[in-house]
């Protein structure tokens, strides 16, 4: 099966990447990663001079925020407009990884509909079966996170497991 063209000469970002994982070794929780700084850190543009995004920056974006999840922070997933990417505190990563469960909850609910709604007429029947399949992959993730939501919802429920305040004793 032939590579299609949007996929074949990918940039490699490679030595970028680790470029601005060296740059980027001394953030601290709650700090910003400024485009500046990733791109004194890289040479790359995140803009070209048409306003596009420049080629391979997704893709160091996304290689970058994994790396740092390896490395136990958290870069939040959308960037402050013409600033750049905040590295999650305590009190903010919470709330991030709320809106990510979301996220996916609502991705794998679209993905389920898109593949729901495709034509049958016109498909081959590797086309079928490949569609079956990938709603069946659905369907399982989809149960993983709602038992991971439920679990969620009991843990929080559970007066053992949060700390809470005691009432101060009088006398």
């Amino acid at each position: 099966m032939a590579v299609p063209p949007e996929f074949q000469n990918r940039r490699d970002v490679s030595e970028e990447l680790k470029a601005l994982l060296k740059a980027t070794e001394g953030v601290q929780r709650g700090d910003v990663v400024s485009y500046e700084r990733i791109q004194e850190a890289t040479g790359m543009v995140r803009r070209d001079k048409q306003g596009n995004p420049s080629r391979g920056w997704g893709s160091l974006i996304r290689q970058w925020r994994a790396a740092m999840e390896l490395r136990g922070f958290c870069v939040k997933r959308q960037p402050i407009p013409n600033v750049g990417y905040p590295i999650l505190d305590a009190k903010t990563h919470g709330l991030e990884a709320d809106k990510e469960r979301r996220f996916t909850e609502r991705h794998l609910r679209r993905q389920a509909i898109y593949l729901g709604l495709t034509p049958q007429e016109g498909l081959s029947e590797e086309e079928r079966r490949m569609i079956v399949g990938k709603l069946g992959q659905v369907a399982e993730q989809k149960q993983i996170v709602d038992r991971h939501k439920k679990e969620r919802q009991l843990w929080l429920t559970k007066k053992d497991t949060l700390p809470r305040l005691e009432k101060p004793q009088e006398g």
